[in-house]
């Protein structure tokens, strides 16, 4: 079973930075969003941590419609660039030409989203890159964004060897005609053609043969990124672990996220041995191990990344899981030079509880 077909959407936070930018200059705060699209994320996140992605693009679509923005995707794109998003960019870092750099992009994309997906469709005069990622929205139409984002982003994505002023000759999408976007100076392809049965951009063979002229960057090796969760009940405990900070973790919020009605949330959980309540506890002792481990990260900053609203309840809870305090445990693990979670043995998630 795939990814796409069992987990929920998963996407690293640092394509997350893009909107905060984007919402921030056009002065729409995204405070008035946060909740009710239960979107939790600050400039100082992870980078490579996981965050639900479909709330993004619910958000998009609200702010586009409401605003009367309809190149809104283009911004957020133009803001960060595929080529420069923290977590992608060192991946491509060891390509020389450009036909390698579109094959590496979509074999990374894999690590950067569970769901977006690309691929290279040959034709008699080049390649079309194309987004072929399943659908995260429910309606066609509001795909519309999404699809935007992507097809910029594989221009981006050509831009690092073709050159930040270099433009597609052809560009198709799915969506249907939009004004804003034919007349966005974002995407200025020669031939924009709507209502396509997919959204790509076309590459010449001799943009394909074109080789990278810049070395590589200091510190651009590729990153050691692990793969996304691929089954319904990590991908839930990867979002409560992103939701912690925002103190939102309802079975709503959670049902709302996996597009889900709550009973039906609820039996999927039943139907593979766990209760919410215990995925929530089992997901907030694993990490509280973690950043409890960590000695130069306060102990207090700890309880609010997990959702405390004060040490001592964080404290409490902490040594009903460990059978002794943060600082103790913290001790400990000075005293052994263990650096790793150590002895952090929280009962199976699939325990009834």
């Amino acid at each position: 079973m795939t990814a796409s077909s069992s987990s929920i959407p998963l996407v690293r936070a640092a394509f997350g930075r893009p909107f905060l930018l984007t919402l921030s200059r056009l002065g729409i705060p995204l405070t008035r969003y946060q909740r009710q699209y239960s979107i939790s994320i600050t400039d100082h996140e992870d980078p490579l941590a996981l965050m639900p992605e479909r709330p993004w693009w619910l958000l998009a679509n609200d702010v586009a419609n409401r605003e009367g923005i309809g190149d809104l995707c283009l911004r957020i794109g133009n803001s960060v660039p595929f080529n420069k998003i923290s977590s992608l960019a060192p991946q491509l870092s060891a390509c020389i030409t450009l036909a390698e750099l579109l094959q590496a992009f979509c074999e990374a994309a894999k690590l950067q989203s569970t769901h977006a997906r690309f691929d290279l469709l040959p034709d008699r005069s080049g390649v079309w890159i194309r987004s072929v990622g399943p659908p995260l929205l429910d309606n066609h139409a509001d795909c519309a964004q999404l699809r935007l984002y992507h097809v910029l982003g594989c221009i981006q994505i050509a831009q690092t060897i073709l050159g930040k002023d270099w433009r597609p000759t052809k560009v198709k999408l799915s969506q249907s005609h939009n004004q804003d976007v034919e007349d966005s100076p974002i995407l200025a392809a020669e031939q924009l053609y709507f209502n396509q049965p997919y959204s790509a951009v076309h590459l010449s063979h001799k943009d394909l043969a074109r080789r990278s002229i810049k070395p590589n960057e200091p510190g651009s090796r590729p990153l050691n990124i692990e793969q996304p969760p691929e089954t319904f009940i990590d991908s839930i405990r990867a979002a409560i672990i992103h939701l912690f900070p925002s103190r939102n973790l309802r079975v709503e919020t959670l049902a709302e996220i996996a597009n889900m009605p709550v009973r039906t949330f609820q039996r999927r959980l039943r139907d593979q041995g766990v209760s919410f309540t215990r995925i929530v506890e089992q997901a907030r002792f694993e990490t509280a191990c973690t950043l409890v481990a960590q000695p130069d990260l306060p102990l207090q900053a700890v309880s609010g990344q997990l959702g405390y609203s004060d040490y001592t309840k964080f404290s409490r809870a902490f040594s009903r899981w460990a059978g002794t305090t943060p600082r103790r445990y913290r001790d400990l693990l000075g005293t052994q030079t263990q650096t790793a979670r150590a002895g952090c043995d929280y009962p199976d998630a699939r325990a009834n509880g």
